[in-house]
């Protein structure tokens, strides 16, 4: 059955796509085409919520598994009008699509059909992602949060795409939203401008602060609020 199917994929919180699309829920309603990368229907049945479930049609659902495709119908039953859905076989395929308003959604971290742990397929859905975009529009994605760290140099394509641009929102706390799994996450909101003053971030414990990237490329391993009042102090 789907519940048995279902357990091949990790599913995204509903909790955790409610907050993410009520971060930008200013842009999705005003936007008029949106991607949204999709595992289990989470992320469109949120952003739905925001826009109006009769603007369906302002949604392109792309999935990498048919599973995907599968439980969205069942969640949101056969009779319920859906979004168009793309199934991709290659992740490259998004380079040929049109741009979009926004791209949202938690992309695979890692392509389980490759032996090599460093394939990882979330540091390529960000550039294409963001490529995907149109000027001035939103890249809104889950990701390992390890682009962050002081001495990382593997990423750079990601670095260029967050810190070179308007990095609006980061919330490093996600991690509570998989706790059966062991890697760090957060989620980010960028736009694709160059008008950039500070990121708000969500730190681990829960609480708010704001950071320049212009003055610092990293945070620390461990994002609470003591380590980024120490942070703060060297900037200041």
């Amino acid at each position: 059955d789907i519940k048995k199917l279902s357990e091949s994929i990790v599913f995204d919180p509903i909790k955790l796509t409610d907050e993410i699309c009520e971060k930008i829920k200013g842009p999705l309603q005003r936007a008029n085409q949106i991607m949204v990368i999709e595992k289990n229907g989470s992320f469109t049945y949120s952003i739905l919520k925001e826009i109006g479930f009769e603007k369906a049609n302002k949604l392109t659902l792309i999935i990498l598994e048919p599973l995907s495709e599968e439980i969205i119908h069942y969640i949101f039953g056969e009779n319920e009008k859906l979004p168009e859905i793309k199934f991709i076989k290659d992740i490259n395929e998004i380079e040929n699509m049109p741009k979009f308003d926004i791209v949202i959604g938690n992309p695979p971290f890692q392509d389980s059909s490759k032996i090599a742990k460093n394939y990882n397929l979330w540091t390529k859905f960000i550039p294409l992602g963001f490529n995907s975009v149109k000027e001035n529009g939103f890249l809104g994605l889950v990701s390992p949060d390890s682009w962050l760290a002081p001495a990382e140099t593997q990423n750079i394509e990601v670095r260029d795409v967050l810190f070179k641009n308007n990095l609006l929102f980061l919330d490093t706390s996600s991690k509570k939203h998989f706790p059966k799994i062991g890697s760090n996450f957060c989620y980010f909101l960028v736009q694709k401008n160059k008008d950039y003053k500070d990121t708000e971030i969500i730190l681990e414990d829960g609480k708010k602060t704001n950071i320049d990237f212009n003055k610092i490329r990293f945070l620390p391993g461990i994002m609470d609020s003591y380590s980024i009042s120490i942070v703060n102090k060297v900037l200041n």
